[in-house]
C-alpha cells in the first residue's frame, strides 16, 4: 500500500488530534522532492524537533555526495545566552578498546591542486566588548589515573601564526 500526497504550491495537512505519523514498518522512509526544493520541519515556537533512534545500533547520517561549495551541515543560533549551539554528551560504561570518542572529525584525500593549507580543526572565538575576555580553544581532563588535557602528535610540533597571519613563530618540539 501507498499514500501518495502531491501538492502544488503551498499545503497544509493536519489532524484533529495533532499528530500526523508516518511510519515505515519494514523498509526505509524517505521524504523527497521530485526536482527541487528543501524538506522543512518546523515546530512551534515553543516547540523541539526530536529524533529518537531505536535500540539495534542505529545512527543519525547524513551523507553529502555532491555539493562543494556550502557547508553539509550549518547550525545558526543568533539568540544564545547561557547554552551551546551544539552539545555532544556521552555518559556510559560501555567504553571498551581504547576507542571511545565524543566528537571525531577527521579529514583526508588527495588534494586536487598544490600547495594546499586543510585544517582538521578550525576554531575562531571573535567577540567584541569592553574588557572581555576571549578563548579559542579550553581544555580539561580529569577524573581518571592520568589525566592529559592536551596530547600533540607528529613529533610534538606545536606552532602559532604571527600578529599579522603570514607566518608561523613561536615553534617548538615538545618532548
Amino acid at each position: 500500500q501507498a499514500l501518495t500526497l502531491t501538492a502544488n504550491g503551498a499545503s497544509t495537512w493536519s489532524t484533529s488530534a495533532g499528530q500526523l505519523y508516518i511510519k515505515a514498518t519494514s523498509a526505509a522512509l524517505a521524504l523527497s522532492t521530485v526536482t527541487s526544493g528543501n524538506i522543512t520541519i518546523n515546530p512551534a515556537s515553543t516547540s523541539d524537533i526530536v529524533a529518537t533512534l531505536d535500540t539495534d545500533g542505529s545512527n543519525f547520517h547524513i551523507t553529502d555526495t555532491t555539493n562543494t561549495t556550502t557547508n553539509s551541515v550549518a547550525i545558526s543560533a543568533t539568540a544564545l545566552t547561557t547554552t551551546a549551539a551544539l552539545d555532544i554528551s556521552v555518559n556510559g560504561t560501555a567504553a571498551a578498546s581504547n576507542t571511545q570518542k565524543a566528537l571525531n572529525i577527521a579529514i583526508q584525500g588527495a588534494n586536487g591542486t598544490t600547495t594546499q593549507t586543510t585544517y582538521g580543526a578550525y576554531i575562531a572565538n571573535t567577540h567584541t566588548g569592553t574588557l572581555s575576555t576571549n578563548i579559542g580553544l579550553y581544555l580539561t581532563a580529569s577524573g581518571a589515573t592520568n589525566n592529559y588535557p592536551l596530547v600533540v602528535s607528529n613529533n610534538g610540533w606545536i606552532s602559532s601564526l604571527d600578529n599579522a597571519g603570514t607566518g608561523y613563530v613561536n615553534m617548538f618540539n615538545v618532548n
